[in-house]
């Protein structure tokens, strides 16, 4: 289980900084002057020195994303590019649209290397295709040997970040993690992770459903440690998750805005639910504030031990940079109360 925080904490300079995503729908997008205006505006109303993770999925053949350089430029921010996932499969078993998903991520790296990204997240298996999930493992792995050598063929400096995805999706639990990030070290010995905290907790409650949720934050310590013990965890994701029992069955979510209750709209007086599951909510429910204590302590240790700490990005789905930023800021003032000495 979780081990009890240290009470005497020293002053809070390992609290992992804390920002959000950036996300342009593709579908909105018709010309290069359309993409520079959406850019633009949302780069505009950013604000933020925590991290800002790029999401940008449309198409590089068009070469609008080669202006990003200069939209970027003025943020004053640490910047990272998520690779593309939409009509993307690097684990494809057609071989045609395999070597275009790898040319997209190459050109997603482009970006990356363009607007001075730290890091670069990576999915392996972005689409669901698993009847023979072995296979599959293979091809991704493979197409991550490609985009390997044309980072260091490139010269590119950011690290690659490898992140835990849903299950059916890999890596899902401990054991598939620590088998995937050992081949991928060896084709990568500087691979970095990113630990997904919503996915991990969906991974949990779909492949050992008798786990409870007040056990999950060990769970979570456990996975955390088991990655580092292979590769530095440098960035965190984390959503609002829960099951809800409905009229219609079950409804899943792990992008949601943390400790907000299902048939919510957020404004500034919604009341979140940070500690606990709201009144009268029927299903699983993926507490925050626990799931924090094991982050804090884990950056702390890293902190003291490594003289560094992974970041942590809040990944809702929400367009709306003042929805994301206020995500943000919420997360941060938590983890400053959960972590301020007594």
């Amino acid at each position: 289980m979780m081990k009890e925080l240290d009470k005497e904490l020293e002053p809070v300079t390992y609290i992992p900084e804390v920002g959000f995503t950036s996300y342009v729908d593709p579908s909105s997008v018709g010309s290069q002057e359309e993409h520079d205006k959406k850019w633009s505006q949302l780069a505009g109303s950013t604000n933020t020195t925590g991290p800002l993770e790029i999401q940008y999925e449309l198409p590089f053949d068009k070469e609008y994303w080669q202006s990003m350089a200069s939209i970027t430029s003025t943020l004053g921010t640490s910047l990272s590019v998520h690779a593309p996932i939409h009509d993307r499969d690097t684990a494809c078993e057609d071989v045609q649209k395999r070597e275009w998903s790898v040319e997209e991520n190459m050109r997603s790296m482009d970006l990356a290397n363009s607007i001075g990204a730290k890091v670069f997240i990576l999915h392996l298996t972005p689409q669901d295709d698993f009847e023979n999930r072995e296979a599959q493992i293979e091809r991704g792995l493979e197409s991550f040997r490609e985009l390997i050598q044309y980072k260091k063929a490139m010269g590119f400096g950011f690290k690659v970040l490898l992140e835990t995805l849903e299950y059916p999706k890999w890596p899902s639990d401990i054991e598939e993690t620590q088998d995937i990030l050992e081949k991928a070290k060896a084709i990568d010995p500087e691979v970095g992770f990113c630990v997904d905290v919503a996915h991990l907790w969906h991974n949990v409650t779909t492949l050992h459903p008798n786990v409870q949720g007040n056990d999950f934050p060990a769970y979570l310590r456990n996975y955390l440690e088991a990655v580092e013990k292979i590769s530095s965890v440098n960035r965190i994701h984390l959503g609002g998750a829960f099951v809800e029992e409905t009229e219609n069955g079950l409804s899943h979510e792990t992008h949601r805005f943390p400790g907000l209750p299902p048939d919510i709209e957020l404004d500034e007086d919604t009341v979140l639910f940070f500690d606990d599951k709201p009144e009268g909510f029927q299903g699983k429910w993926m507490e925050i504030d626990p799931v924090l204590r094991v982050i804090s302590e884990f950056s702390r240790e890293k902190y003291e031990s490594e003289g560094e700490k992974p970041d942590i990005v809040v990944e809702i789905h929400d367009q709306d940079p003042r929805v994301q930023k206020l995500a943000a800021e919420k997360i941060k003032e938590q983890l400053e109360i959960i972590s301020a000495p007594n």
